[in-house]
């Protein structure tokens, strides 16, 4: 009697896990055909037009020389446009569309790498997942026909 709960209880899990692997299986297949789609919402906003991007903070955060966080751009010319140097800071129409295209790029391709390794994760859970399924589904089963 306890084997057969046992047994139950694993096929049980199991189904849990299968089921909600397929539906995370199913999210990554989508973020790898529309990966701006399933973008997050800021950063995608931030990339949609020049002034959204300049008025943006879609850069990750790193630290400088002196211990100070200070945003990593793509190029000096950028971080002087951010930081308010004069000098540096005319960068054309043409400049900033680039850096943003480049940017939502670099975005697109991390949507894509992200769903990729998760979804090699899901299929390594999945194949640990329908054995022990199967294993122990017959299991219960067997002790069915034999009645214990």
């Amino acid at each position: 009697m306890f084997v057969r709960i046992y047994a139950l209880a694993v096929c049980f899990a199991s189904i849990l896990c299968i089921t909600i692997s397929l539906g995370i299986g199913l999210f990554d297949i989508v973020q790898l055909i529309y990966p701006t789609l399933t973008m997050n919402s800021y950063e995608h906003q931030s990339l949609q037009s020049n002034e959204h991007f300049r008025q943006s903070r879609v850069v990750p955060r790193a630290i400088g020389p002196n211990g100070i966080a200070r945003p990593l751009l793509l190029n000096e010319g950028m971080n002087a446009a951010f930081s308010g140097d004069t000098k540096e800071a005319q960068l054309s129409e043409a400049e900033i569309t680039r850096l943003r295209e480049a940017r939502m790029e670099l975005q697109v391709n991390n949507v894509r790498h992200d769903a990729r390794r998760s979804l090699i994760q899901i299929l390594v859970m999945l194949l640990v997942t329908i054995p022990l399924f199967g294993l122990h589904w017959r299991l219960a089963r067997r002790l069915d026909e034999q009645g214990t």
